[in-house]
């Protein structure tokens, strides 16, 4: 009888030590988190109904996850990417899931090339290694990601701490407040220690030396007693303002300094690492559909998609009760509350809003503006990376460059020898 229990036991743990690794999530696949707080500065109830922004005394528990975007396990936390600042907000009206990127702009704004995008990034099915011309080739094809291109060859597409990168919300929000006042808004996270940076030799020479370093240098400065710090600022505009709404929607686009207004509001503090980072981070099923009474999806095409695409990928990861697992769970008072409806069409059908309209830039107009050492780094660092990309491609990504920025355009054309 002992020899068969023994058996049982060993099975068991067999079972569970098979079960311990999850499956990877399908962008934003190696990171890590931490817990803490959100203490807002004042009330913003003039502004929408979020409990959790009504009083400058509440700390309401968040946890927040960074990764990168394109690498799996084992990549380095330094290669030039696009990275996650996701935070979760444990409100008392249920869970709300602010989910960001370290850039302010993405590649796409059509859900349906998010295949081809995701084809893009990931090992050639052929070779199973990356691919500089297919990168390429995507970024050929859809000259919208060039905007994105711009950002992520700066110095901002390296770093090794997370404690010093920016965040910026994925989609625009509608903030409603008790009188159904309506107003877009965009979300800004600011290190408190400032941005921080690091150029393409030192993110080469740390992706050999301790390709973990952000997830590091995080834990570490927690473990020691440390608190890490970030200021939320929001970008609000009033709806009634915009004469057409979906270039306001377009994450590909930024939006005009004199368009609405900018205000910080509080403060992010992350003060604990996780006691299990499989239970407390990687059980973490982030959604933008996860939202709280006043505050709401818009109509575009990319949110919508964005929200079955992760509810289907959690479903996938986790089981179809993975909103029961302890940190997906809401610390809501009231259980029954209903989740909150995302069932909105893919094209906006309200129609042109009445008032006058604020022109929304094009890349040309709206691409970051750098010295003439940080362009220098540009251009090398786009040099570097297109270098050896068959020349139709070359031609293409040209190009575009060149209509962007004319003479950052023209200095990557001497540098490809055309």
């Amino acid at each position: 009888v002992e020899t068969i229990s023994a058996m049982y036991q060993l099975m068991d743990h067999l079972s569970c030590m098979n079960r311990e690794m999850l499956p990877e999530r399908i962008f934003y696949r190696k990171g890590t988190g931490a817990l803490g707080y959100f203490q807002p500065y004042f009330s913003m109830s003039d502004y929408t109904c979020a409990d959790f922004l009504s009083d400058p005394e509440r700390r309401t528990p968040v946890l927040a996850r960074f990764s990168t975007f394109t690498g799996g396990s084992g990549s380095p936390d330094t290669a030039r990417d696009l990275r996650e600042f996701s935070v979760r907000f444990y409100t008392r009206q249920g869970n709300f899931d602010l989910m960001g990127r370290s850039l302010p702009v993405f590649f796409i704004s059509d859900p349906e090339k998010l295949t081809l995008l995701h084809r893009s990034i990931h090992a050639d099915k052929a070779t199973n290694l990356n691919s500089a011309t297919q990168f390429w080739s995507f970024v050929a094809d859809h000259p919208e990601s060039i905007h994105l291109i711009l950002w992520l060859f700066s110095d901002l597409g390296t770093m090794k701490s997370y404690r010093t990168m920016p965040g910026y919300s994925n989609h625009v929000h509608h903030w409603v407040n008790k009188k159904c006042d309506d107003m877009l808004v965009r979300y800004e996270w600011s290190p408190k220690l400032g941005v921080k940076t690091i150029t393409r030799q030192e993110a080469e020479f740390l992706a050999g030396y301790d390709p973990d370093v952000a997830i590091r240098d995080l834990h570490e400065t927690l473990a020691e007693g440390g608190k890490v710090e970030y200021e939320l600022t929001v970008h609000l505009l009033p709806r009634k303002r915009v004469s057409e709404l979906d270039p306001y929607l377009d994450p590909t686009k930024g939006w005009p300094a004199e368009a609405g207004e900018r205000c910080s509001i509080g403060t992010l503090v992350l003060d604990r690492n996780p006691d299990d980072y499989v239970t407390e981070i990687d059980h973490c099923a982030f959604s933008p559909g996860n939202l709280v009474p006043g505050i709401k999806a818009c109509e575009d095409a990319m949110q919508q998609a964005m929200i079955h695409l992760y509810q289907d990928s959690n479903r996938y990861r986790l089981g179809h009760c993975y909103q029961q697992l302890a940190v997906n769970r809401s610390v809501s008072q009231d259980r029954s509350m209903p989740v909150q409806s995302t069932s909105l069409p893919l094209k906006s059908s309200t129609g042109p809003a009445t008032g006058s309209g604020i022109p929304l830039p094009q890349v040309k107009d709206h691409i970051p503006h750098w010295n003439e050492k940080e362009k220098k780094r540009v251009v090398d660092n786009i040099l570097e990376h297109l270098m050896f990309v068959e020349d139709e491609v070359q031609k293409r990504v040209l190009s575009h460059l060149m209509e962007a920025d004319l003479d950052l355009g023209i200095r990557i054309r001497s540098g490809l020898s055309f």
